[in-house]
């Protein structure tokens, strides 16, 4: 005849893996152990059948002690089976998070294309609003990669073109004074500072007394 083998039942969520504490009794697996002839085999995490006969072929007053050693043993292979999985899934999880980010900036940066070039068209026109837009963007990488280069680009052209953007001169202040992309200078900070302050932008002049008082 040959070996019954017991299926363990098991539960698989989200990485979740766990042994029927219900089934897996040392009365149950023995009485079918002595039901099926006394043989019974069990395959466990590594691939490998367990046979009970190891267990219930001791005498009498071992095998419980030989039972509890064996689910000790059992459920440690099991936690880093769970363990196992749950990384392995998390792994996963993060990589399909990490394309589906790629994939997704490449999609805004498809859909972004025509109207970024029509911005920088009608800013190198003189379009001081434009070049805001832009600007703006670049410095706070809003639906555009931060990039405090072209940042300070666009607020140099809205503050140096024809009607002259004061808040453009402002964030050019705070470009040169903080350091974003560029050497401190305290020097070109007062001086787009002053300037944005003098077309009439009054959180530059605000600044202004704070921060250059001489």
């Amino acid at each position: 005849m040959k070996s019954v083998i017991v299926t363990v039942i098991c539960l698989a969520f989200a990485g979740f893996l766990q042994l029927d504490a219900a089934a897996m009794t040392f009365e149950n697996i023995k009485a079918l152990y002595e039901k099926n002839g006394h043989r019974l085999t069990m395959k466990m995490p590594d691939g490998k059948q367990y046979d009970f006969g190891a267990i219930f072929k001791l005498p009498e007053e071992q095998q419980r002690t030989a039972w509890d050693a064996w689910m000790k043993k059992t459920n440690t292979s099991f936690d880093h089976l769970r363990r196992s999985s749950k990384a392995k899934m998390q792994k996963e999880v993060e990589r399909w998070k990490e394309e589906t980010a790629v994939q997704r900036k490449k999609e805004i940066d498809r859909a972004l294309a025509p109207s970024v070039k029509r911005y920088q068209q009608a800013c190198f026109q003189g379009n001081e609003l434009a070049c805001m837009q832009l600007g703006g963007n670049y410095y706070r990488g809003v639906m555009l990669k931060r990039d405090f280069t072209k940042a300070r680009r666009y607020f140099h052209k809205a503050c140096t073109i024809k009607g002259n953007s004061g808040m453009g001169c402002y964030y050019l202040s705070q470009i040169y004074y903080a350091g974003y992309g560029v050497k401190k200078n305290r020097k070109e900070a007062k001086r787009y500072a002053v300037r944005a302050c003098k077309l009439g932008y009054k959180e530059a002049c605000r600044v202004m007394k704070q921060y250059f008082p001489d």
